[in-house]
């Protein structure tokens, strides 16, 4: 069993991300990618009411065409949203993103 576990924790290192101290007051622009499962989308929520609370200006949500009501049905304050969605199989490009 170790084996397995050592094998997959090497496998898996290639998709793993080094994480990068920032500070969250003085961010204003948050760009959050949704992968196409409906409970992916559900389980952001708490997320995005921290980010609320942190005062940003603006939330770029970039989901699959599934998720899009999940979305659609977010009110938030003070915050301009902007969702932008794409096929299941993630056709948004970086221009189409930075175009927004």
């Amino acid at each position: 069993m170790f084996l397995v576990s050592l094998l997959r924790r090497i496998a898996f290192s290639y998709y793993d991300y080094k994480a990068y101290n920032f500070n969250i007051e003085k961010t204003d622009f948050v760009v959050i990618h949704i992968p196409d499962q409906i409970g992916d989308a559900m389980a952001i929520f708490p997320v995005i009411r921290a980010l609320e609370l942190h005062k940003i200006k603006h939330l770029l949500i970039v989901t699959s065409t599934i998720n899009l009501e999940v979305f659609n049905a977010l009110k938030l304050e003070q915050i301009k949203l902007t969702i932008v969605t794409m096929t299941m199989q993630d056709h948004a490009t970086l221009k189409e993103i930075k175009d927004l």
